[in-house]
């Protein structure tokens, strides 16, 4: 089991079987308020995929990126670490992914109230909603206001929490069901 921690700049790695967490993977480039966040095995099983949610680095401030490492046996290094996608809008704040069955990793995308949805190659297949398709959501009842987790239902939805954490409106603290006609990865 692999676990990011928002603000130490590190990956943890849990043992097979189970015991104490070890330094898996640490790197300044993560330090941030809100670093490393979500993280997902590729369908493969050969690379770990996770989200730096807001970069605080001089030559990428505020953006949004998805890194991969490779999985294997031994601590990988700084060489080893890649882009695989660097999110366009600014304070974009990809949170929760998840990979589906079709190979598409799924972003949920805090800052932007936003999903994305990367092909396997990192290009965007997809962000929605657009703000103003968010903007009639919220005068029919619940917009995306910063989206934090994702989870597939297994019958082509993805289900997408909701954490306000800007708007702290109770209305908004709630789970959306988004079709998307695709399920988990094995």
């Amino acid at each position: 089991m692999y676990v990011t921690d928002l603000q130490a700049a590190t990956i943890f790695r849990v043992p097979s079987g189970g015991g104490a967490a070890e330094v898996w993977y640490q790197d300044e480039r993560f330090d941030s308020y809100f670093g490393l966040n979500g993280i997902a095995v590729d369908p493969c099983g050969t690379k770990l995929y996770f989200a730096m949610t807001f970069s605080l680095q001089p030559t990428s401030p505020t953006l949004g990126i998805i890194y991969t490492l490779p999985l294997q046996a031994e601590s990988p290094n700084s060489s080893n670490l890649q882009v695989f996608h660097t999110f366009a809008q600014p304070a974009s704040g990809p949170d929760g992914i998840r990979f589906g069955r079709s190979g598409k990793l799924y972003v949920a995308l805090a800052g932007a109230n936003q999903i994305g949805i990367l092909n396997p190659d990192g290009s965007e297949a997809a962000i929605f909603p657009d703000p103003v398709t968010n903007l009639l959501l919220e005068l029919g009842g619940v917009s995306y206001d910063f989206p934090a987790s994702v989870a597939f239902d297994g019958k082509g939805s993805l289900l997408v929490t909701n954490h306000p954490f800007f708007t702290m409106l109770p209305l908004h603290w709630t789970v959306l069901d988004v079709w998307v006609d695709d399920t988990a990865a094995p």
